[in-house]
């Protein structure tokens, strides 16, 4: 039995859960292969090796958020699990690049995932405009680019990092929070969110910013978990903030609770964080 876990980025917990449940009917820890790929490159860029378990490097989440992979002790304060998803495969070709200047990045900088390949598509049907601006990028230059190879490259929108010869997925582009021009990955919050109080359904919360006065401002919406539909929420929005304000230095201008099954997901059962504002500024949530 093998299970591709492909989700971005991988949950270490999501694993040793599954785990825990399945170890005593049989299932190997080895089962678990953490993966990356995305539709672009024909579901499949990197895996870990056959005979491998998942593996972690716990680094400093403030350090990640300012684009450097910083390891840690996994009781420093600050520390978050990054789960590797192993090596690019051989046909391909991937780079870390800054998104801003077009130019490759060394290992253990985060920037966008870019890649080369016979894998990759060709682009998106009747979309010349935006075939060309995520299939048809450049580099600036070749210095750290596998190969040296000149080429056009697939933007990924993907953020992520080299480390020790593995690639670590981070999170998208589009998700990442900023608040007073610090940046935040939303699933780090998310987590900070589900911890803070029992009636939140874990994996169930999305964190996004929208615009204000004085700027971007941090708001979260979270379900229910089961069995609470019937308890009040005001202790849980008042720990969710307070949480949120220590751990991160952000305050939360918003907190929903709603019920479960509110929160759009993707067709691959992701959060869909930019409907969930969508829904929100729409009053969706009253």
């Amino acid at each position: 039995v093998v299970l591709i876990v492909g989700s971005e980025p991988v949950s270490i917990e999501a694993i040793r859960t599954f785990q825990d449940a399945f170890a005593p009917f049989g299932l190997s820890p080895n089962a678990f292969k953490p993966s990356y790929g995305l539709a672009e490159a024909t579901l499949f860029v990197s895996t870990i090796e056959p005979d491998a378990q998942a593996r972690v490097v716990h680094l400093d989440r403030r350090r990640l958020a300012d684009g450097w992979a910083v390891r840690v002790d996994d009781g420093h304060p600050r520390a978050t699990a990054q789960v590797s998803c192993g090596h690019v495969a051989r046909s391909q070709r991937c780079v870390i690049v800054d998104p801003e200047t077009r130019s490759p990045l060394p290992d253990g900088r985060v920037g966008e995932i870019w890649l080369q390949g016979d894998n990759v598509g060709r682009g998106y049907w009747g979309r010349p405009e935006a075939t060309r601006r995520t299939f048809h990028a450049q580099l600036r230059t070749t210095g750290h680019a596998p190969g040296g190879d000149p080429g056009t490259w697939l933007r990924t929108g993907d953020l992520g990092f080299r480390l020790d010869g593995e690639l670590f997925v981070t999170g998208r582009i589009a998700d990442i929070i900023t608040v007073d021009a610090r940046s935040h990955y939303p699933q780090h919050i998310e987590a900070t969110v589900a911890e803070a109080s029992a009636i939140i359904r874990r994996g169930y919360a999305a964190a996004f910013t929208v615009a204000g006065d004085t700027g971007e401002s941090l708001v979260v919406v979270a379900e229910r978990a089961a069995n609470t539909a019937r308890v009040d929420p005001t202790s849980a929005i008042e720990a969710i903030k307070s949480a949120v304000l220590s751990e991160h230095g952000v305050p939360v201008v918003d907190v929903r609770i709603v019920p479960a099954g509110s929160i759009p997901r993707t067709t691959s059962g992701k959060l869909a964080r930019r409907a969930c504002r969508t829904d929100y500024l729409a009053g969706v949530w009253g």
